[in-house]
């Protein structure tokens, strides 16, 4: 985004017109990532995210994996309002990415977590149309010698 104009880095009109299309081969050649930075409709303290996200940052999360950019120690984070993060345990299923720290507006939230992260994408578990729709997995494939 140029300088001037970082209003439009938050709008999804500004990542359209000042975008470029990355591939996952061009993300991995950046290198391992320091941290990950998500958000959710909600947060349990345990660290299992709900929402509308359709599973996409657990996915991603086995994308990364698989191109070795993230592992059991790199740092999630997690971002809500203070009403998001909710009070009760929460059973993560299998493919559940669980935040190490849950950050609000008024407090810092740090997960004890005690269960390993899913490594790589459970491709058993994918729907061929959602493979069909997501450029992404298809690259994977491709690289993986999968397709």
């Amino acid at each position: 985004v140029p300088a001037g104009a970082a209003q439009y880095a938050a709008w999804l009109d500004g990542m359209e017109h000042f975008a470029r299309p990355i591939t996952l081969e061009d993300v991995a050649k950046m290198g391992r990532f320091d941290y990950l930075v998500t958000g959710a409709s909600a947060v349990s303290v345990n660290g299992v995210r709900f929402g509308k996200g359709h599973g996409f940052f657990d996915l991603e999360w086995g994308m990364f994996t698989d191109l070795g950019l993230v592992d059991e120690t790199t740092p999630v984070h997690a971002v809500v309002h203070d009403v998001q993060l909710v009070e009760d345990q929460l059973q993560p299923s299998e493919t559940d990415i669980l935040v190490d720290t849950i950050f609000t507006p008024a407090r810092t939230h740090v997960v004890e977590r005690r269960a390993k992260r899913p490594r790589g994408v459970k491709w058993p578990l994918l729907d061929p149309k959602q493979i069909a729709d997501t450029p992404p997995l298809q690259e994977l494939q491709r690289l993986q010698g999968l397709a």
